[in-house]
């Protein structure tokens, strides 16, 4: 079974680690120490948003993806895969 890791800041890390997922804290500073570290033993890495663009380097033998965080990325994230699963962009009047 494939292992899944969060990397967050603290508030986002507190609700995986309750919901029983591995995490761990990270900051801008040093999100790349902490990725190489949880990169050893995970083998799917979801960074929160706001630390995800701080990431200069991934190992493209991990799946890693951007979560939503307080600071955003929901709405673009979502809207970028339906765009890359249907081909085109969807837009509502809503």
């Amino acid at each position: 079974m494939a292992k899944l890791a969060v990397i967050g800041d603290d508030m986002t890390v507190l609700g995986m680690r309750l919901a029983g997922v591995e995490s761990s804290i990270a900051t801008a500073e040093n999100i790349q120490s902490v990725y190489d570290k949880v990169a050893e033993s995970a083998d799917m890495i979801a960074v929160t948003h706001g630390l995800f663009e701080s990431l200069k380097k991934k190992d493209e033998k991990k799946i890693t993806v951007s979560i939503p965080d307080m600071t955003g990325g929901g709405g673009d994230m979502i809207k970028e895969m339906v765009k890359r699963v249907v081909g085109f962009e969807v837009k509502s009047n809503g």
